[in-house]
Formats: C-alpha cells, sequence, structure tokens
C-alpha cells in the first residue's frame, strides 16, 4: 500500500472528488486533475504569489486576505476555471508530528484510548489540543505498530476557517510528506526506501519514506532555490529577476562561457546539499537500522530543475539521484499544459489533486 494511504489528518469524513491546493509562506497552487475513463486531464491550474507577511511559519495570519486570494486563485485557474468547491490540503511539515508507536495487540474499539495514551509521550502538545491520526501498519506477536500523526487543533482550524471564508470545503488535510510520495513514487513499487529532497524557494525539505512508512521530515533553509539565485545573481553581477531566467534557461546543450561560469559558481552549492543528504542518510541508518543501505534519491521543487544537478550529486554521494517525475502516477490524455521543469515544482499540489480523484481509495482504514 502507498505511503499516501497513510498518515492523513481527516477530521472531515468526506468522500467527494476534489481538487489540489498547497499554501505556502509565498503562494498559492492549485491543481484539477478531471477522470474521464482511466485517463486525466488538466482542467485546470494556477499558481499566485503571496505578499510577505499573509503567511508566516504555515500559520495563515490574515485570512480574509488569503481567502481572497484563494478565489482568484480558482476562479482565473486555467484552461478553465476550478468549479468544484471540495479541496485536499496539506499541513506544512515544520507544523505536523509523525512517529511509529508500538502498542499490545487489542480490539479496534481499544486502540483509540490507547493511541491517545501513547501520544501523550510523543506528541509535544497537550493531546486535547491536537487532531490526531493512526493507522495500523503491522501485528507481530503480541505488539502493534502503528502510524501516528499529529497537528494542533488551532493551526487546523485556521486552514479550515481561511477555506470555509473563501466558500471552499476541506475533504482532507494531509502530511506533505504523504502528497509528495504519492505523486513520486510508483503505487506498484516495492517496499523501498526513499529520500525525497524537496529544493523550494527558501528551503529544502528532506523526507525519509516507505511505501508503508514516514520516518522523518525535516529541512534546512541554508540551501534554497532563493540561495542558487542569489549565488547567480552575484556571478553575473545581475539583478534577482534577470538571475532567475538564467537558473531557469541555463543550460544549452553547447554551453556557453557565461553559462560555465554559472555552472563553477554553483557547484560548491550542490556540494553543501550533498552534505545535507548524506547527514540525513546517516542519521536515518544509525535511528532505524533498516535491514538494507539503499535509499533512493528523488529531487523535487522549484529549485530542482537546474541544469546538471541529478548526474553532479549522484557523482558526489556515489549513488544514484535522480530527477522526480511528478506525472508518474497520472495517466494522462494529453500533454500535460506543465513542462517538467515547472511541475517539480507542482509535486505536492499534484499529488494532492491525486488523492482528490478518488476519495474514497483514501478513506483511513483503522
Amino acid at each position: 500500500m502507498l505511503i499516501s494511504d497513510y498518515c492523513m489528518l481527516n477530521p472531515f469524513n468526506k468522500s467527494k472528488k476534489a481538487f489540489g491546493l498547497e499554501i505556502s509562506d509565498f503562494s498559492l497552487k492549485a491543481l484539477w486533475l478531471d477522470q474521464k475513463g482511466q485517463n486525466f486531464t488538466v482542467a485546470g491550474h494556477n499558481r499566485l504569489d503571496l505578499p510577505k507577511g499573509m503567511v508566516v511559519g504555515g500559520e495563515i495570519r490574515k485570512v480574509d486576505e488569503v481567502a481572497s486570494l484563494l478565489r482568484q486563485l480558482v476562479d482565473e485557474a486555467k484552461p478553465q476555471k476550478i468549479t468544484i468547491p471540495h479541496i485536499i490540503s496539506s499541513l506544512p511539515e515544520n507544523k505536523t508530528f509523525v512517529r511509529t508507536i508500538e502498542i499490545p495487540n487489542m480490539t479496534k474499539q481499544e486502540i483509540p484510548e490507547a493511541v491517545k495514551w501513547e501520544a501523550e509521550h510523543h506528541i509535544p502538545l497537550p493531546i486535547d489540543d491536537v487532531y490526531l491520526d493512526w493507522q495500523i501498519l503491522n501485528k507481530q506477536g503480541n505488539k502493534m505498530k502503528l502510524l501516528l500523526a499529529a497537528a494542533a487543533r488551532e493551526l487546523v482550524e485556521g486552514y479550515v476557517n481561511v477555506f470555509t471564508t473563501a466558500k471552499l470545503i476541506p475533504q482532507a488535510l494531509e502530511l506533505e510528506a504523504a502528497a509528495e510520495g504519492r505523486a513520486l513514487i510508483k503505487e506498484e513499487s516495492s517496499r523501498q526506501t526513499y529520500l525525497i529532497v524537496d529544493i523550494g524557494a527558501t528551503k529544502t525539505m528532506f523526507n525519509i519514506l516507505t511505501p508503508e512508512v514516514i520516518y522523518f521530515s525535516s529541512s534546512v533553509t541554508t540551501i534554497s532555490g532563493n540561495y542558487f539565485t542569489k549565488i547567480i545573481a552575484d556571478t553575473l553581477g545581475a539583478k534577482k529577476e534577470e538571475a532567475e531566467k538564467t537558473k531557469v534557461a541555463c543550460c544549452s546543450p553547447q554551453i556557453s562561457a557565461t553559462e560555465q561560469n554559472v555552472l563553477s559558481a554553483i557547484h560548491p552549492a550542490f556540494d553543501k546539499l550533498a552534505e545535507e543528504i548524506d547527514k540525513i542518510e546517516q542519521y536515518f541508518f544509525n535511528l532505524f537500522s533498516p535491514t538494507s543501505n539503499q535509499i533512493n534519491i528523488i529531487l523535487c521543487g522549484g529549485g530542482a530543475g537546474l541544469f546538471g544537478i541529478a548526474p553532479y550529486l549522484s557523482l558526489k554521494l556515489k549513488q544514484k539521484v535522480r530527477l522526480g517525475d511528478p506525472w508518474l502516477n497520472v495517466p494522462l490524455a494529453k500533454h500535460p499544459p506543465i513542462a517538467l521543469a515547472q511541475a517539480l515544482g507542482y509535486t505536492q499540489v499534484i499529488g494532492l489533486a491525486l488523492r482528490g480523484t478518488q476519495p474514497k481509495k483514501y478513506l483511513i482504514q483503522k
């Protein structure tokens, strides 16, 4: 079973088809997948920048303003306006908690109270102040292993408030890692371990997971798409806007002298990213002692489209690093309207939209 079948924060108990919605500190993204038979079309998609201060650290500070932009986001979607009101959205990684716990074998009726009791030892918030969700992973002997997900009620209710104000209806709020896993990991994948490296505008997020378990998520702000842009701007003596265009366009099959200077300047940043990946892997091996030392590294996010980043990291780490394909699990009826380089930045919202196409499939089976 895919990672996305677990780790849902779903206090809504809904089962209608929905579109994916991603809220970050700096942007809003929406994507609606319409299903015809076995195939999908991107019926509507859009992205809007958020003015500074509306969302801070994942917390929505200005409800009315964000709600107004959400309405604009869906109304101005291309190739058509998003007409369904139901949404699947995500909660910020730095505001959620994921733990694997063990409890004695017991009946399903007994589990909720046991989970609540055990969660008090793992969640750094009062249990009455959080939404808890859980999933049975396996049973061995007289023990059962559960995957536990939690988020503060205040955070969840803040998101629900802005959705309601925007006349949108939440189906579920889920973990960012679950959405990315759904988009990037083949559904028929065996139980391998994956490290998804999401290079965003202001941070890089690291998610280690298998088709069953999210082991952990962490992030760094010292490496990001904006950091890459700054290096390019400094190298070229250019403004941020020009550097951003260079970053996106780089590099042609026959690399120019300017492009070579850009690559030479940015390689030390790739070295820093390789060091962080190595730290994450060693932490995982030391803490969880997996039976296999093989980790599949997948890059996504808006900063992952830089020329040569995957092969460079492969050489540096001496293991394969590949760019993710956010359309991997989307059987599209026609060529997607979002090119791969841009789609890398849509990975999470594509994963959310995928869940929205088959809501009954992802209802929690506890």
